[in-house]
């Protein structure tokens, strides 16, 4: 032993000498005590030392001592620990701790990798400094990403590293330096930045730790290097970083200048520092400790163990010099430290060093310790748990008497419900949750951060600590044999108490060897066990094993990727909160960083935030005593009533609310249809409901969900849950463990820590949010059936997008701007909306809407007496707040399953007591009338309020008065639901416009001045903010301006655009997983607003550059790669990114053909603006019958207005079901269209229709007289003429118009109208009115010579003026008076006059005939058939019935009517028949019909819903023909999935199979006047069966089935198909090609526009002519490429485009000076060369893969004749290319021959290229047939192509292969270039370099030569600047020399 001489005296760095490298060793007790034996085991293990010389036997060790003038041994034997021992880590503590790993390893399986992480983890360390990393990172797969490595492991960690990124072109992933930082969760919360040497040099990186009070603390880590001649050494990457910069400081010197510089200005900042540094040099001296003590820093684990000599830290250091340190300024103290052995930790040649410093350090202040998650035991997917759980649970229950407690307790709860029971219930729910907790603690054991667990890594640890005990036993030291039994029960060890301590030593030391081994095999074990877990899921779902497996694998791949791709977003979680800030009662704000400081701040926080509605009206008198906090008071049922009289002093506001607050009228008529919404929870809703588990994570002291999802598993354990579920729901109280609620601080906006900006979010009781989200559920459902919520409210409901609301708002702008409507927008922010919520009010909406009272106030009385606690980074408070409160909080709390319900169903209320008052936007459409109303754009609290004018005759100054009663309204409702306005956050807009005198613009602020005001929450009132119409501001995530402007939206995205190419530069992705990130992230992200703006092509390509210029190189796609296959339908060999403007213009169409088949305010909107814009451009049918591109000048813009633009451009045609505009009479004429004929366009045209819209004219008719004979003068003069009888909703128009205008307006009324020579006269002269005008104003009476005007219900009466006659006939004058009558004369005929200065001229009179109405005649069944438009007809082609259908309509009425139907489907049509009858088969129906649509959308599906088409129409034939009004009808269908479809009345969408066809059933169920219900039917059971045998049903099947195989062979034979068909009930279609679209496919309609171009693309690129790429079987090619691995398609697309790695693209790349083939030379390499080329070894590479594909050919039993005509044509092709093939001499046989002639046209190549000829899959179609097999050509043809891919993917290796050869000519010349390079260069000699460059010439010239390539350039460079080196010192001394010379000379002189 070493014994110490004396203690040491004066200064630590005294007592020792460095000459002699001696020093005392310290305390010796804290020595790490190792047997000799163990020491020796593990220096073998890792000292790098020689080879072992063999031991003597019986050799004494002695110890060497080295002696000091003191007389003190230091050993030699410096391997052991230093300083003080690793412990466990004390609390309060932070552990710093730094080692120089020796090279990460560069992937993450490595065993070293996984030791680094479990060091780490082991360690305890808070932060673990390193240097020498080793990895150049961006070179890296991303799952040997850092991240990756600790995944699952390090939980909650951060990490910094830095590397060399000065020389981007080095390939090698391997690269020497580099620096990095891991930090636990502790420290990462606290980090406030972060970086790295700025030189990218990556000498250094940093972390900046925030503690209390300005206290911070920056962790450093550095690498110094040591001098090197080697070029890749770090010393030399620093060199040539250096030169680059013109700076030629020695690396080591600049590394310490850098750094004390940055340090020293860190410590400006007040920053404490931590700096480990490998410093190779002897940290005690020399020049780092002169930098040290420059910046008053010093090593602490040396100075903590002064008296004691340091040990090297790297292991071939013989001279015990410590080169690596830790140093800290001197505020940081620390108070345990020391080395750790040689082999003790991280695996490298460098020791660890460590040290202990107390929070109050660290921090400033002494932290809580932060409490790591609890994982989940419980893993409710593994069948394996899943049995060992319940068996546990049930086991307990049984043992303890809980299941037999229970059974009595359910029968007693059957009975009825009193105290005792709730108490009883209590007892039993506590009982259930401790058995079920403790089952979960003995399932599974959990070993994150260790060695990957499998069962036989876990049995080999079980044997361990067997022996272990045992051991202990035979040493007489006490264990507990219950546990080494339950021990021994798991394996088998029979002598385990019989034998020695001697074994039982051996047994054990063989255990650990074992798990030794076992360790390195660990990954591989993991594999295996989850194999067994793939068999245990496939047992469980009756599944197969092998595709379980791949599951699971498929699983974690893809969230693996989408968690790489959510840290390349820096979006993987956030951090827990460890801070906060608090602004106290002094209006201070004041840091919280401990845990009892930061739930004091919560309680206050949250304690104010939920009763910040106390002062509201239904929180003070009268109401609070009217109500009660619960509502159950008698007051609460009258309003309900809606017989409640509020009494005096009721707030104006809550007068209007509770008034709103009756049950609707539709909500007691459904409760009278449906009956009441149940309070029984069913076992198998309780199961369903946990299966899908939806909810947030509950409440901590409760189970978590998947106790109940595994519960439901069991028969016992989900009765036990539902019953425990449904009495509170039943009765209404609430059960002690439901009153518990933790609060959950997170973070609104990073960075943000003050607690009063923060959100809470309540985690409660599983069962108590599963029962919430069922009543939010069951409210909502109800109310949507009986259409009682709000139409405004998009949130919380299905089908109701927040994208939508938002177009919403952009339609509106739209109408008001095509209106030229004034109106005003608010935007209003309501504070605290979740929070603020009063619960009595609440109650009253929720019950408004039909829930019954028990559901609903068990859950308000639960979260009344809750209490809560709150959850930091630091656990859960043990105290809590609200549960004794006089007044209870408040709110619905954020994280309740009911609460976007309950939101929803209180601002139903609001926005339904403004509508009441009038308010809001409220329209009547242009030509239909159709009223739209709105009042405001709300998606759950985020609420834009709308108003509009009445008129477009009132001004806007007028509107924005009406606004201010609207938002005081608004105000004065929310709070009386207890919520209040923020008016910083809410703003609002005046919009009105002018006529400029040639233009519509928006007024602004400057033309209409006017503000309005909000109150705030205290109730002051304040100016509101205003905007100009052309500002934008966010709604819903979309950047709207008023004026429809996109400039704020295009500026917006282009900044998410740089945000992702930033982030995608810096991460670490594979190629594969960029691509995900890009389709799959920010691709979406762009598709998020596209239903909403209307940017133009070129401005979605501005936004996608940044995108593409980052994200194509990462994914290994060139930048500039061809936008047409970029973009282009993975149908042509694109690569199927679809083009943001195609996207958004698609999006569209799919929005108006949805909504306006669903309805709503969207459809109505859309409606209105389509009739808006009709009637703006005055044109009769469909919009796109007609040329956009004449009509675009007249139109106002509108997002409806790019739908019309986009369709013309792809030629596609939209059928709408939107009024149109008709003529009046014979030889009327669209005055619009018939200018436009005449060639009027643009300018003159837009002149002409405004002139029209002045005078609200339509048709020729509009401006002529009523006789027809000529224009009216009014109309001729640009007077609007009184007597229109237009009905339209006319936009507001000019007071008056330029003479300009109406020049040009008679000019063009001459042209196109009037007779030649005549004033006025009309050339071809009106006839017969078709309808008399519905607004006519004039008439004259004969009888009474008198002009009569209609003044709404009034008449007034004009006489004639007996002196005052025009000379021309039938012209007389009357004067207007002011007598009004109710009677006019009874001889009326309709007149024109010219009303000028109250004389009124009569000009021309006309008699109308009124329609007739013809007397009612009894309409048959036939008759009312034959009569149905053709929309309607179709479904029923031919039928049977008799008697009028008496029977059935009798049957009808009655409820005994039955119906069924059944399709047939082949060779692509349909047909179905059906069958309807009463009570008996007397008098029954027999129809069939063809169903209408394309070949391509028939399928049998299809038939069915025909089927039943059929039968609605009969039946709507039937309920006509004898006027039924009610009654029903049971329809039977075999289709399951059919009946389901027709059934349901969830939203079609456009996408769906058949879409078309369903809209139109869906219509025909809902226009009958009788209830229609469906049934099953099994199909085809006479198949089974004897007909007999069936049953009514069937039978009827069978009939109908027989019924419509016959009609299609009829109709097969009469090839009596009828295509396309716009149907009845059909709103909006899409005809491409004159074919309607039967489903809407998304992708369909984007290949249909883009193709052309990716088809031009190919054609110019292949020489293909448009006829022959419409040849080539792309449907096939598309399903091959479909098969295809992501970077196999990605190469195939990239060789066929010409933009792959090949010659001629590598040297237009830049990376290589040549395009030459590198197999055979050829100068100018393309793709097409790398399949042709005859070079080395390509012969046979073709030959072999042309074999493979013979082969495959053969197996897929293709027609000999094609095998012999594929391969032969290919060896041709390959032997004398595409143009001169010979003649084919083979038969045509099965077409083969026809075939190969049109792929010679197509091209071989092409084949090789996957683009087969059409006529293969015929000519192997015809062979299948002939061989009666039922195989598909195209499918044949898909796998063809696959193989025949594989064939140019062969050649394509092969030439990398050969390109990649270091023997290649090429490379072989490129290397001799380098190496002639550094041969002139090292001839030059070191002489020719200053001293600290001459280790270049350390290693010979022959030993260089022997180099990598990338070395041996290194080298050179590293050579080349070392002469500039040398040659600017040269400089700098002849300069000096120059100086001194001069000086020395004027001293002489």
């Amino acid at each position: 032993m070493v014994v110490q001489q004396g203690a040491p005296n004066g200064s630590p760095w005294e007592q020792f000498g460095f000459r002699y490298n001696s020093g005392n060793w310290g305390n010796t007790s804290s020595r790490r005590k190792e047997s000799k034996k163990a020491r020796r085991k593990r220096l073998k293990e890792t000292a790098k030392t020689p080879k072992p010389r063999k031991k003597k036997k019986k050799t004494l060790l002695h110890e060497v001592f080295q002696s000091h003038i003191t007389h003190n041994g230091i050993s030699l034997n410096d391997s052991e620990a230093y300083g003080d021992a690793l412990q466990k880590k004390k609390t309060q503590t932070t552990r710093v701790a730094f080692q120089n790993a020796n090279c990460f390893p560069e992937h993450a399986s490595h065993y070293k990798s996984r030791n680094i992480v479990s060091h780490i983890v082991e360690g305890e360390y808070d932060v673990w400094l390193t240097c020498e990393v080793g990895l150049c990172w961006r070179k890296l797969l991303a799952s040997d990403q850092w991240e990756e490595r600790t995944f699952g492991k390090l939980h909650d960690s951060t990490s910094i590293f830095a590397y060399n990124t000065t020389e981007p072109t080095l390939e090698d992933k391997i690269q020497y330096g580099g620096v990095g930082i891991i930090a636990s969760s502790e420290i990462k919360h606290s980090i406030v930045k972060r970086g790295k040497d700025p030189s990218g040099m990556g000498r250094w990186s940093w972390i900046r730790s925030a503690g209390k009070e300005g206290h911070y603390v920056r962790y450093i880590t550095a690498y110094r290097p040591c001098e090197s001649g080697g070029a890749g050494s770090v010393f030399q990457q620093q060199v040539r970083a250096l030169g680059k910069v013109d700076d030629f400081r020695h690396p080591r010197t600049a590394l310490l200048e850098d750094l004390t510089s940055a340090i020293a200005e860190w410590k400006l900042e007040g920053d404490h520092i931590i700096l480990g540094m490998d410093a190779n040099e002897d940290v005690r001296g020399g020049e780092v400790d002169l930098f040290m003590k420059k910046v008053c820093m010093r090593e602490v684990i040396l100075e903590l163990h002064c008296e004691s000599s340091p040990p090297a830290t790297y292991n071939r250091n013989n001279k015990r010099q410590p080169i690596d340190g830790l140093w800290a300024t001197p505020g940081i103290t620390i108070s345990r430290g020391g080395y750790l052995a040689f082999g003790d930790g991280c695996p490298s040649d460098h020791r660890g060093l460590w040290f202990d410093v107390e929070y109050s350090v660290a921090f400033g202040h002494r932290t809580p310790t932060i409490v790591p998650p609890q994982p989940k035991r419980l893993k409710a997917k593994d069948p394996r748990v899943v049995k060992k759980y319940i068996k546990s649970v049930k086991k307990t229950m049984k043992s303890s008497g809980y299941t037999s407690r229970y059974d009595k307790f359910k029968r007693q709860s059957k009975e009825g419900w009193d105290d005792s029971l709730e108490r009883e219930y209590n007892v039993l729910q506590r009982e259930n949750t401790r058995i079920r907790a403790a089952s979960e603690k003995k399932i599974r054991k959990l070993t994150m951060g260790g060695v990957p667990w499998s069962l036989e890594i876990q049995q080999i640890r079980d044997k361990i600590e067997l022996w272990e005990m045992l051991v202990r036993r035979k040493k007489k030291v006490k264990v507990s044999v219950k546990r080494i039994r339950r021990f021994l029960k798991k394996g088998s060890s029979s002598h385990a108490f019989t034998c020695s301590l001697k074994e039982a030593l051996h047994i054990r030391d063989e255990a650990h060897r074992e798990y030794k081994t076992a360790k390195e095999k660990a990954p591989q074990m993991r594999a295996k066990f989850q194999e067994s877990l793939a068999v245990a899921i496939a047992v469980k779902k009756g599944t197969d094993a092998v595709t379980e497996a791949n599951n699971l694998k498929r699983i974690e791949r893809q969230r693996r990727q989408a968690r790489n791709v959510k840290r390349m977003r820096g979006r993987l979680g956030n951090s827990r909160v460890t801070k906060l800030w608090h602004t106290d009662e002094n209006g201070t704000r004041v840091e919280c960083n401990t845990q009892h400081a930061m739930e004091n701040a919560c309680f206050e926080e949250n304690e104010s935030r939920f009763s910040q509605s106390e002062a509201t009206p239904p929180m003070t008198e009268p109401m609070a005593s009217e109500l009660g906090y619960l509502a159950e008071t008698p007051a609460a049922d009258q309003i309900l009533r809606g017989c409640y009289e509020p009494p005096k002093g009721t707030d104006k506001y809550m007068k209007e609310l509770l008034h709103e607050l009756r049950m609707p009228q539709a909500i007691r008529d459904g409760i009278k249809k449906h009956g009441y919404i149940s309070t029984e929870i069913s076992q198998d809703e309780n199961r369903q409901g946990w299966k899908k588990r939806r909810l947030a994570s509950a409440e901590p002291s409760g189970l978590t969900m998947d106790h109940y999802a595994v519960g439901g598993e069991d028969e016992l354990l989900n009765d036990i849950d539902t019953l425990l579920r449904q009495l509170p729901y039943r009765f209404g109280f609430s059960p002690e463990a439901w009153q518990t609620i933790t609060d959950v601080e997170i973070l609104k906006k990073a960075g943000i820590y003050d607690v009063e900006l923060m959100r809470t979010i309540q985690l409660m009781h599983s069962e108590f949010n599963m029962n919430n989200k069922k009543l939010g559920r069951d409210m909502m459902s109800f109310a949507e059936l009986c259409r009682a919520l709000a139409a405004e409210q998009f949130g919380s409901r299905k089908n109701h997008q927040a994208i939508l609301a938002a177009l919403n708002k952009r339609l509106t702008n739209d109408l008001l701007r095509q209106l030229r409507l004034a109106g005003a927008l608010c935007a209003n922010d309501a504070k605290s909306c979740y929070d603020r919520i009063v619960h009595n009010i609440a109650i009253l909406a929720i019950r408004r809407l039909g829930m019954p009272e028990a559901p609903v106030i068990s859950m308000f009385k639960t979260l009344q007496q809750a209490a809560h606690h709150v959850s930091t980074a630091f656990g859960v408070s043990g105290r809590s707040y609200g549960r004794k409160r006089r007044i209870p909080l408040q709110g619905a709390g954020q994280g309740n399953g009911a609460g976007p319900a309950i939101w929803a169903a209180i601002s139903s209320v609001l926005i339904m007591a403004m509508a009441t008052q009038g308010h809001g936007f409220n329209i009547l459409s242009a030509l239909s009338g159709l009223l739209v109303s709105i009042v405001c754009y709300a998606f759950v609290d985020d609420t834009d309020i709308i108003h509009a004018a009445a008129s477009t005759s009132v001004k806007g100054e007028e509107v924005i008065g009406q606004m201010q009663e609207i938002l005081d309204r608004w105000g004065g409702l929310l709070r009386a639901t207890g919520g209040a306005l923020v008016p910083k956050k809410s703003y609002w807009y005046a919009i009105d416009f002018k006529w400029t005198g040639s233009a519509w613009k928006y007024r602004t602020i400057a033309d209409m001045p006017g503000n309005i005001l909000i109150t705030g929450v205290d109730g002051e009132r304040v100016v509101l903010t205003r905007y100009n119409p052309d500002v934008a501001k966010e709604t819903l995530g979309v950047m709207q301006a008023m004026d429809g402007n996109n400039k704020d939206e295009i500026l917006h995205l282009r900044a998410k655009a740089e945000e992702f190419a930033d982030s995608l530069r810096t991460g670490f992705l594979k190629k594969n997983d960029v691509w995900y990130a890009l389709t799959s992230t920010i691709l979406k992200t762009m598709e998020y607003p596209m239903a909403v703006t209307t940017m133009k092509e070129q401005e979605w390509n501005h936004i996608m550059v940044p995108i593409l210029k980052a994200g194509l190189p990462r994914s290994g796609i060139e930048r500039n790669f061809p936008r047409d296959i970029l973009f282009g339908p993975k149908c042509l060999q694109g690569f199927g990114i679809l083009h943001p403007w195609y996207h958004q213009e698609i999006v569209h169409l799919l929005v108006c053909l949805k909504q306006t088949t669903i309805g709503g305010i969207t459809g109505h909107q859309i409606s209105a603006t389509t009739e808006q814009m009709r009637l703006e451009a005055g044109l009769p049918g469909w919009f796109t019958d007609h040329d956009f591109d004449i009509w675009e000048a007249i139109l106002t813009d509108s997002w409806i207005k790019t739908v019309w633009k986009f369709a013309h451009r792809f030629k596609l045609a939209i059928q709408d079901s939107e009024t149109k505009l008709s003529l009046h009479r014979s030889n009327d004429r669209f005055l619009m269209e018939e200018f436009a004929s005449a060639g009027y366009r643009e300018q003159d045209l837009a002149h002409l229709n405004i002139c029209r819209m002045f005078l609200h004219a339509v048709t020729i008719s509009d401006i002529a007289t009523v006789n027809g004979a000529e224009i009216t003068l009014a109309a001729w003069e640009g007077r609007r003429a009184p007597t229109t009888g237009s009905t339209f909703s006319w936009p507001r128009v000019q007071s008056s118009l330029s003479e300009t205008y109406w020049n040009t307006w008679r000019r063009a009324i001459r042209h196109c109208f009037l007779r030649p020579g005549s004033s006025r006269l009309i050339r071809q002269r009106l006839g017969k009115w078709n309808s008399p005008p519905a607004r006519w104003e004039w008439f004259y009476s004969p009888s009474e010579d008198r002009l009569y005007k209609k003044e709404l219900l009034l008449w007034r009466a004009c006489p004639r003026l007996l002196n005052r006659t025009s000379p021309r006939r039938g012209v007389s004058k009357y004067r207007t008076s002011n007598t009004l009558s109710r009677e006019p004369a009874t001889d009326l005929i309709h007149a024109s006059v010219d009303d000028r200065s109250g004389i009124v001229t009569k000009v021309a009179t006309e008699f109308i005939q009124s329609p007739t109405t013809a007397p009612p005649q009894i309409s048959t069944f036939d008759d009312i058939r034959r009569k149905r438009h053709v929309g309607f007809s179709w479904a029923v082609s031919e039928v049977t019935v008799s008697d009028n259908a008496t029977v059935i309509a009798s049957a009808l009425v009655r409820g005994k009517a039955i119906a069924v139907s059944d399709g047939s489907f082949k060779n692509a049509q349909g047909t179905a028949g059906f069958v309807i009858e009463g009570d008996t088969r007397s008098g029954r129906l027999v129809g069939v019909n063809v169903i209408p649509g394309e070949p391509e959308y028939q399928s049998s599906y299809r038939s069915e819903i025909g089927g039943v088409a059929g039968i609605l129409e009969s039946l709507h034939c039937i309920c006509e023909a004898h006027d039924i009004r009610e009654g029903a009808i049971e329809i039977g269908l075999d289709g399951d999935q059919a009946m389901k479809v027709v059934a349901n009345n969830w939203p079609l969408d456009p996408g769906d199979p058949d879409y078309d066809l369903l809209q139109h059933v869906r219509g025909q169920i809902k226009v009958l006047p009788i209830i229609i219900t469906f049934r099953w039917i099994a199909s085809h059971q006479d198949k089974h069966k004897t007909f007999a045998q069936l049953d009514h049903w069937e039978q009827l099947n069978v009939e109908c089935d027989g019924l419509a195989k016959s009609y299609w062979n009829s109709c097969a034979l009469a090839r009596s198909w009828p295509g396309s068909l716009q149907l009845g009930h059909e709103k909006w279609s899409l005809w491409i090609e004159g074919k309607k679209l039967s489903t809407v496919d998304k992708d369909r309609v984007y290949e249909y526009t883009f193709s052309p171009l990716t088809k031009a693309y190919w054609q110019k690129k292949h020489n293909l002519t448009p006829r022959l790429i419409t040849s080539i079987n792309w449907e096939a090619c598309e399903d091959a490429m479909g098969r295809l691995p992501f970077g196999k398609k990605r190469w195939l697309i990239k060789h066929a485009t010409g933009f792959c790695g090949v010659g001629r693209r590598e040297f237009l790349r830049g990376n290589q000076d040549h395009s030459d083939c590198p197999r055979c030379g050829d100068p100018n390499e393309s793709t097409r060369h790398v399949v042709e080329c005859k070079g080395i070894g390509a012969e046979l590479t073709f030959t072999l893969a042309t074999q493979k594909l013979e082969a495959h050919l053969t197996t897929l039993d293709t027609a000999p004749p094609i095998i012999t005509a594929i391969m032969s044509r290919l060896r041709q092709w390959r032997k004398h290319g595409d143009n001169h093939l010979p003649r084919l001499r083979q038969r045509d046989i099965y077409g083969a021959h026809h075939a190969v002639e049109n792929q010679d046209k197509i091209g071989w190549y092409n084949f090789l290229l996957g683009r087969l000829s059409n006529k293969w899959s015929d000519s192997q179609q015809r062979y299948i047939d002939s061989m009666r097999r039922k195989n598909s050509g195209r499918r044949w043809t898909a796998s063809v192509i696959q193989k025949a891919l594989d064939i140019a993917w062969d050649m394509w290796e092969q030439r990398n292969d050969i390109n990649q050869n270091t023997m290649h000519p090429r490379r072989v010349a490129d290397v001799e270039a380098i190496k002639a390079q550094l041969r002139d260069s090292y001839h030059c000699g070191r002489n020719s370099l200053l001293p600290i460059d001459r280790h270049l010439f350390s290693k010979s010239q022959a030993t260089l030569l022997l180099g990598e390539p990338h070395l041996m350039q290194q080298w050179i460079n590293s050579f080349l600047t070392a002469t500039r080196r040398a040659a600017k010192a040269t400089e700098d001394l002849d300069r000096t020399m120059t100086s001194e010379r001069a000086l020395m000379r004027r001293w002489l002189g």
